[in-house]
């Protein structure tokens, strides 16, 4: 069915393929890799999606390729060729898939390329995978990785074990279970404490402290953009009002002006008037 020159037999071949590889990966520990890897890439099976996931032809299928690939390569380098284009195809949303591909250092540097960590926990119905993703990058990530991912996500993961946030977060985002997350952002502050060790032995406590100055700086920035929508907001509706101030000052102007023209007519006429019966 891979092979098909119909699409849509294409397409429900990599779902049901999708499927079983999804489904192979539900009860895999941390670390774990997936049962049906090396069967798939001895009988070509791999080699096959990967042709398929490179031909332009065939985008309607990609995403079903990448997420199968998230799952079957966990806790293993995705295929150099294509490990860039995959991880992309999850960018900004499908965070499960990348905290799967993170348990394998060497497809760190293609999942925080871009300064990625800067993006975690943009959205709040993602948290629990956000932070399924920084305990991975934390947990098999390179030092210089651990240290970017650390600096930029301390305050937002610490948050995560205030009761009174996840009173109101839970709140909001019921599907998600109270324990759980607080239980792994525990687990991230935990990697993250012994990352900031690390940065004081070497010494590098002015990374710490540039990291903390813009972080500062973006959350300002982001507040400053802000209050100049509504400051532009206000001087748009303050200019409209002074230019309706101006009509209506001209208009009382130009009625004026009419005013004054029709009486000095007037008295001209008058004058001719009694020009006519003197004479």
């Amino acid at each position: 069915m891979q092979e098909s020159q119909d699409k849509d037999v294409r397409e429900y071949a990599i779902e049901i393929i999708n499927h079983i590889i999804q489904n192979g990966a539900i009860e895999l520990k941390e670390g774990q890799q997936h049962p049906y890897h090396n069967q798939l890439s001895s009988d070509g099976t791999i080699t096959k999606l990967i042709q398929q996931f490179k031909d332009k032809n065939k985008d309607i299928i990609h995403f079903y390729i990448a997420q199968t690939f998230a799952y079957l390569f966990k806790a293993l380098p995705l295929p150099p060729d294509i490990k860039k284009d995959i991880i992309e195809k999850f960018k900004p949303d499908e965070i499960e898939e990348l905290a799967f591909i993170a348990e394998c250092p060497d497809n760190h540097d293609a999942i925080l390329d871009g300064n990625y960590e800067n993006n975690l926990f943009q959205k709040e119905n993602k948290s629990f995978y956000y932070l399924l993703l920084t305990h991975n990058l934390l947990q098999f990530g390179s030092n210089a990785n651990k240290k970017r991912v650390a600096l930029a996500v301390k305050d937002k993961v610490e948050i995560f074990i205030i009761d009174e946030f996840l009173d109101e977060f839970i709140q909001e985002y019921s599907w998600i279970q109270r324990d759980q997350i607080k239980s792994k952002a525990k687990e991230a502050l935990s990697l993250i404490k012994t990352v900031e060790e690390l940065i004081e032995q070497e010494g590098e406590f002015e990374e710490i402290n540039a990291q903390k100055i813009w972080n500062r700086q973006k959350d300002d920035e982001e507040e400053d953009d802000e209050n100049d929508n509504e400051i532009d907001y206000d001087d748009e509706e303050d200019e409209e009002e002074q230019d309706n101030d101006n009509r209506e000052e001209y208009d009382e102007e130009i009625e004026k002006e009419k005013d004054n023209q029709m009486k000095d007519k007037k008295e001209e006429e008058e004058e001719d008037d009694d020009d006519d019966i003197n004479q």
